[in-house]
């Protein structure tokens, strides 16, 4: 599967931390730094964003859902849920620990976080529980509802996995690789669910 060879691609080279791909990181880091230095306003809205967004405001929603879902008897929905959130949240730490990439320097720190950087726990997390969500009302809404929903969870995404890079706390593939991972999960969720029935 493409999304597999490219998340092993990224994986080598965030262990190399060398090489063209590790070049175009710090200079995406430094050059969004450079902006983002001096414009305080920004920085402290990105942090919001990025605490907001951050992978317990996730697990604790997805936790909510799940109930609701087992509630309403909507075991097997219940079940892909609390599945791809704790596949993500145990393959975040696992990997994180696997590939021991240290965080961006970057030349005007503006936030600090400790702990690996690949991959981004905000943008696996994320995209796993809105990825989530456009599967479980994909076959209840109409296809306006549908666009609606997907597009307000890209963006969504997208804003949090950009806040990391602003804020200077992850590399590009760091969020590209959350992304592959929250899309590998999603898919082996899926298949084992249809598999039980």
């Amino acid at each position: 599967m493409l999304a597999v060879g490219l998340l092993v691609a990224l994986i080598v080279f965030a262990r190399s931390n060398a090489g063209w791909v590790h070049r175009l990181d710090v200079s995406f880091d430094d050059n969004l730094n450079g902006y983002v230095a001096g414009h305080p306003a920004q920085v402290s809205t990105w942090k919001v964003v990025s605490d907001i967004g951050g992978p317990l405001t996730w697990r604790i929603l997805a936790g909510g859902a799940a109930l609701v879902l087992f509630l309403r008897h909507l075991r097997r929905e219940a079940v892909l849920v609390v599945v791809a959130m704790v596949g993500a949240w145990v393959s975040s730490g696992t990997i994180k620990a696997l590939v021991d990439r240290h965080r961006p320097i970057v030349p005007t720190p503006v936030d600090h976080v400790g702990g690996g950087s690949f991959p981004s726990g905000h943008a696996l997390t994320s995209f796993t529980a809105l990825g989530l969500l456009v599967l479980l009302i994909w076959p209840i809404t109409s296809r306006w509802w549908r666009a609606l929903v997907v597009t307000a969870a890209a963006l969504v995404v997208l804003g949090i996995g950009f806040s990391r890079l602003i804020l200077g706390v992850h590399y590009l593939t760091d969020v590209l690789g959350g992304w592959l991972i929250g899309l590998l999960l999603l898919i082996a969720a899926t298949q084992a669910i249809r598999a039980r029935r």
